[in-house]
């Protein structure tokens, strides 16, 4: 039910840990840089992941805890650059937190695709992008916070977040692409004076009674 990685590892591969329905707590040593894709996929009690202090991890991979339906909280740490598509796409979990200052480049695509249990997110000021349905079907996503580091936001990054009712999107954002707030319940949008498109069908859907133009 537990496991605890030696600090000898530097890398959990692919598939590592798949489907290991009875793992409930991993502890990852300071010296893994790297989980591989679908490292722990479909582990449905794993509840616990606790990373050893002054940690080196750089990249979490595609699918990385994919399924993981016990999962309901996980820190990103300051260390992490890249998160692969689908990793954390799963319904159970409520609570993402970035430790700061973040080294996180962009939230790719189906990163948190339905993770429905979502409530709300601070994305850290070091993204540039918001992917493909990155945040796709997180029906109980009431609040999160653009930085002004984001340039684009991808084609369906909210679509079907229903419980989203207002959107401050930053001036350095240049391109919203098509469906990226379709069927969200946004009320109020602020939009940059410098956004250079707006994608079709962006707002579809929404009950918009104000749009902000901000220069």
């Amino acid at each position: 039910k537990q496991v605890i990685i030696p600090q000898s590892v530097t890398f959990i591969g692919a598939n590592a840990f798949y489907n290991c329905k009875c793992l409930t707590k991993i502890i990852i040593p300071s010296s893994v840089t790297s989980i591989g894709n679908n490292a722990f996929a479909g582990c449905i009690c794993l509840c616990n992941i606790i990373f050893q202090s002054h940690s080196k991890l750089t990249s979490i991979g595609e699918g990385a805890f994919f399924g993981c339906t016990s999962l309901k909280q996980i820190p990103i740490l300051s260390t992490v650059v890249s998160i692969g598509s689908n990793a954390f796409s799963n319904y159970s979990l409520q609570e993402l937190s970035f430790v700061l200052p973040s080294s996180l480049r962009a939230i790719n695509d189906f990163t948190f695709y339905n993770s429905t249990n979502l409530k709300k997110l601070i994305i850290p000021p070091s993204v540039t992008k918001i992917g493909k349905n990155a945040f796709y079907y997180c029906t109980n996503l009431s609040q999160i916070v653009i930085p002004s580091s984001v340039q684009i936001i991808k084609e369906c990054a909210f679509k079907y977040c229903s419980s989203l009712s207002e959107i401050v999107i930053p001036p350095s954002v240049r391109s919203i692409e098509k469906y990226a707030f379709f069927g969200c319940a946004l009320t109020k949008i602020s939009l940059p004076s410098s956004l250079y498109s707006i994608g079709n069908y962006c707002f579809y859907g929404c009950p918009i009674t104000e749009v902000a133009f901000n220069t």
